[in-house]
């Protein structure tokens, strides 16, 4: 499932990111939005095509191949082997990209992501607790009173 992720100003400014061809960089940063939560994605070249690329003719699985081999070699994919499946691991994915609440991952079990991310990788972020509800509720019930007391919706928002 694609995902909106989101690229950090320092992308720019990396100057390992930025000696790799731009097609690598392009690729590199699509790899993020159909990955899962733990920056896992299947690693078939024509997978990676269709999802990246699907419009451009002049791509093709091979260059796909090409530019996650040079990305490998960069060590910004790391690539597993599961159960005869393969997939990459893109390094650094929890560093840049806040999950507040990862969904499970549909590629590698609990067991095998934890042997491979930094300690505290799969505890979710930002998780919704009794105390973060009540907060919630509480701020809601002070833009309905000022809604009652005659004030547009438009002015309770901007003071919220």
């Amino acid at each position: 499932m694609s995902r909106i992720r989101t690229i950090k100003p320092e992308f720019w400014s990396d100057e390992k990111m930025g000696r790799l061809p731009i097609e690598c960089r392009l690729l590199y940063i699509g790899l993020w939005n159909f990955a899962d939560d733990f920056g896992v994605i299947n690693s078939n070249p024509l997978f990676i095509k269709s999802r990246i690329f699907p419009y451009d003719r002049d791509i093709d699985d091979e260059k796909v191949s090409l530019w996650l081999h040079v990305l490998e070699e960069r060590e910004r994919l790391i690539p597993i082997d599961y159960n005869g499946n393969n997939y990459y691991l893109i390094r650094y994915f929890s560093r840049h990209q806040v999950i507040n609440r990862p969904s499970a991952s549909r590629l590698l079990p609990p067991e095998v992501l934890s042997t491979m991310l930094p300690e505290g990788s799969l505890t979710p972020q930002g998780a919704i607790t009794e105390n973060s509800l009540l907060e919630q509720g509480a701020g809601n019930r002070s833009k309905e009173r000022k809604m009652e007391k005659g004030t547009s919706a438009r002015e309770a928002l901007k003071s919220s």
